[in-house]
């Protein structure tokens, strides 16, 4: 569903208890951190879909499943994961969910790279500029307007308003 509506593939990674004894991401999962949103489910939930499954023993025991969600909950914490108690929720619900935390996740990481970038070019004294040829326009970074003395935002975009401050030769 994920992949059809939103272009975004997911998988399913059920922490086992030696995950949650241990304290730690999986291994095969650990790699991907950056990449990783948990689902949880109130307890009671669990249990009732754990008894329809498989009544008998632990794994459907309220005991059991307290354990591994607050495993879960307190891993997501260490390793800074994002997760949302999906006990009211449907699939679409879920997925929209999931698409606005990825698409939201993306705009910050792109408004960090930005900002690096920035820094990068004011430390360095180093401006830089991208012209597109189709609508004729220059775009300039912050630091090439302070390098040309010019107030950032303040030079037209046109390539002929940029190529004014470019030596002849």
């Amino acid at each position: 569903y994920m992949a059809l509506q939103y272009g975004i593939f997911v998988a399913n990674y059920p922490l086992t208890d030696d995950d949650l004894e241990g304290g730690r991401l999986p291994r095969a999962i650990g790699p991907f951190r950056h990449k990783l949103y948990g689902l949880t489910i109130r307890p009671e939930r669990l249990q009732q879909i754990r008894r329809e499954r498989r009544p008998e023993g632990r794994y459907a025991s309220i005991e059991q499943v307290r354990y591994e969600l607050r495993g879960a909950e307190a891993l997501f914490r260490r390793y800074q994961i994002g997760w949302v108690d999906t006990t009211g929720f449907s699939i679409e619900e879920i997925a929209a969910l999931l698409a606005e935390q990825a698409r939201t996740s993306l705009i910050e990481g792109l408004r960090r790279s930005e900002r690096s970038l920035a820094e990068a070019q004011r430390i360095a004294h180093l401006g830089s500029w991208e012209w597109d040829l189709v609508t004729d326009t220059a775009l300039r970074s912050d630091e090439l307007h302070r390098i040309y003395g010019v107030e950032p935002g303040t030079i037209d975009e046109s390539s002929e308003a940029f190529l004014a401050f470019v030596h002849p030769d």
